[in-house]
């Protein structure tokens, strides 16, 4: 009798750990099924989110910057983490030269700014205060006037010392793309 047991109970413990498997299962497939998580976006919240701005300054909101108005805003807002003329902090905080080496467009400049700056309190700026940014940045790189007025009809217009390492993807219009990435391991 002893024995017949002994045999028995690995079979016995196989079916019940298989057939808890398949309830589990099956209550996954159930739950995902018929109880949904989440909801979709309303038009108005999707608009909230839609604050791309394009290379050709699609996008851009009216208002006016000057260079005197952003160092203002610099010293205010910028200057704890880019250091007083944005040239102190080496690598990827200094901001002279790398907006004259790394940006393709000046419309990509307001964009980042809008998104992400200042670090501890993103998209707080008002679009005259980021067209001044923008405007004191292109200046402190030697790419515009000091006495240049950052808009949205003149900064689309601004020429980018490295514009002529960008193109058009092939594969979907007007996306820019450094030549040689990621299509090739050329150096631009």
């Amino acid at each position: 009798m002893f024995g017949l047991r002994s045999q028995s109970l690995p079979l016995i413990l196989f079916i019940v750990v298989i057939g808890s498997f398949a309830n589990v299962a099956a209550q996954q497939n159930n739950t995902s099924e018929f109880q949904p998580i989440g909801r979709g976006a309303t038009d108005a919240e999707i608009a909230d989110w839609d604050i791309d701005i394009e290379p050709d300054g699609a996008g851009l909101p009216k208002g006016s910057g000057t260079v005197a108005r952003g160092g203002e805003i610099y010293d205010a807002k910028c200057a704890n983490c880019h250091g007083p003329t944005g040239s102190e902090n080496p690598g990827d905080t200094a901001i002279v030269p790398n907006i004259a080496n790394r940006y393709c467009c000046a419309t990509t400049l307001y964009d980042y700014i809008n998104r992400a700056m200042p670090y501890y309190a993103s998209q707080s700026l008002r679009p005259e205060e980021i067209y001044s940014l923008v405007a004191l940045l292109l200046n402190l790189n030697d790419i515009v006037p000091e006495n240049f007025v950052a808009n949205a009809s003149t900064v689309p217009a601004v020429t980018m010392p490295q514009a002529a390492n960008y193109g058009i993807n092939p594969w979907t219009s007007d996306v820019i793309r450094q030549p040689g990435y990621p299509w090739s391991h050329d150096n631009p």
